[in-house]
């Protein structure tokens, strides 16, 4: 087992130095979906990034060169896709996100897909439905047949699932300017319904977007019965239900407070401004089928060690879901560490670092493309982000008023690490090696080298 997993990782290692960027072709081939009673009018592509859409292995960026709007079009029968505009249902792509997770063993390839479907009713436009599709597949290579598949499995649950809620009659009426029609709405985390909810009504989500867009079931009777029964923080359980129906309930509102299921066991959703979020994440949800979004925002891999993107510390590692707080994102039905960002960000960054042998007095300007940027002195780093519109930055260092640059070509999902070494007169420039890497982020996680902003 230890052999088959350190090949593993030489695999792993070896398609992260030979692969610059991963291009998924969409193909259409075979491939051909009908649904009934469905007429579109028009696919749109309302994503702010039209050409990356995440990473694959360990942080290798991918992209599309081809329309994903034309080949989302192509997978739908004649008799779903009108062309001649006789449809009333427009779809509008608001997220597609690809990545990979690894582990000692095996290998996983995600998907995550945000559509709007909003219907045309006597010129009027609806958003009836937005779908958060979350679809993993495992697998033991990165095959660009995979995640063609991946997208049309996203793309033909979010219809159904359309489809399913229009027809049980519990679409949203939510009307919308044609003005607005490309817009992409997640910037606003406020806008879905239950962000607007004053005082939640005791009854029964039995799904996610019950939760989220507000449908509850205020009919049913239920007791709960809580786990801390005077401040009513812990997990909670409801009595007086169906043992099937207890089954797939999603959570439910006491009156007061709302709860979600998390396991086997409910736990209280608190509501601070726009987010709802689970003080004390059980352990017992890390197999769960409520994926966690924890270590997603960290880019920079080298065989399991990350550098992170995250609010205030810029360090991590594969998170073991120990109790903390943890929020739910509304577009995506995943729960994800408060204190790291909720989307993953298509950008990746460059670490410029201060040895910590250089001496105690030096000071170095640092400039990215002609623009100061901090003075860093012994053991201390600064971190520049970068997003995918540019791919190359001239990195300079003012020392003893002589000038030494470097031109970085990093990529997406990944953080180059520069170490600036004063010798002499003379600063050296060095682009860190993977195995100096691992040292230096351990440097910074034990707080030995030091942030600058």
């Amino acid at each position: 087992m230890r052999i088959r997993n350190l090949a593993y990782i030489l695999l792993i290692i070896t398609f992260k130095l030979s692969a610059q960027e991963f291009n998924i072709e969409l193909t259409n081939g075979k491939h051909q979906l009908s649904f009934d009673n469905l007429r579109i009018d028009s696919i749109i592509d309302a994503r702010i990034e039209k050409k990356y859409v995440g990473y694959v292995n360990v942080s290798t960026p991918a992209f599309f060169y081809s329309s994903l709007a034309d080949y989302l079009k192509s997978l739908l029968s004649n008799q779903n896709y009108t062309r001649n505009k006789t449809g009333n249902l427009i779809i509008r792509v608001n997220k597609l996100l690809i990545y990979d997770q690894l582990s000692m063993n095996s290998q996983s390839t995600n998907i995550e897909m945000n559509l709007s479907f909003i219907e045309k009713i006597d010129n009027k436009y609806y958003e009836v439905f937005q779908s958060a599709v979350n679809h993993m597949k495992n697998t033991n290579y990165a095959s660009k047949s995979i995640y063609n598949q991946n997208i049309i499995t996203a793309f033909e649950t979010s219809i159904n699932q359309y489809l399913e809620r229009k027809n049980s009659g519990i679409i949203n009426n939510n009307k919308i300017n044609i003005t607005v029609l490309s817009e992409n709405p997640l910037a606003n985390k406020s806008e879905y319904q239950i962000n607007k909810i004053q005082k939640f009504r005791k009854g029964i989500y039995y799904s996610f977007y019950d939760f989220r867009d507000y449908n509850i079931d205020t009919l049913s009777y239920f007791t709960v019965i809580y786990q801390d029964k005077k401040n009513r923080t812990g997990e909670a359980s409801i009595r007086e239900v169906n043992d099937d129906t207890l089954k797939e309930i999603w959570g439910f509102s006491d009156g007061e407070q709302n709860y979600c299921r998390l396991g086997s066991s409910f736990y209280p959703l608190i509501h601070e401004d726009s987010l709802f979020s689970v003080n004390n994440y059980p352990k017992e949800t890390t197999n769960s089928i409520y994926p966690v979004f924890g270590s997603f925002g960290l880019i920079g891999a080298v065989a399991g060690s990350l550098f992170a993107s995250a609010n205030d510390g810029e360090t991590g590692t594969f998170r073991s879901n120990t109790h903390e707080k943890y929020s739910l994102n509304l577009n995506n039905e995943k729960f994800y560490p408060s204190n790291e960002p909720s989307e993953l960000k298509i950008q990746g960054n460059i670490v410029i670092i201060s040895t910590q042998f250089n001496k105690a007095d030096s000071k170095l300007e640092v400039y990215v493309d002609g623009n100061k940027k901090c003075d860093l002195t012994k053991a201390t780093y600064y971190k520049y982000d970068f997003n995918s519109t540019k791919k190359e930055f001239e990195i300079c260092i003012v020392f003893n008023g002589e000038k030494f640059c470097y031109t970085s070509k990093p990529l997406l999902f990944n953080s180059e690490m520069i170490l600036l070494i004063i010798k002499g007169n003379k600063v050296v420039i060095e682009k860190v090696n993977m195995y100096i890497k691992s040292d230096l982020i351990s440097a910074i996680e034990k707080n030995k080298i030091k942030k600058v902003n």
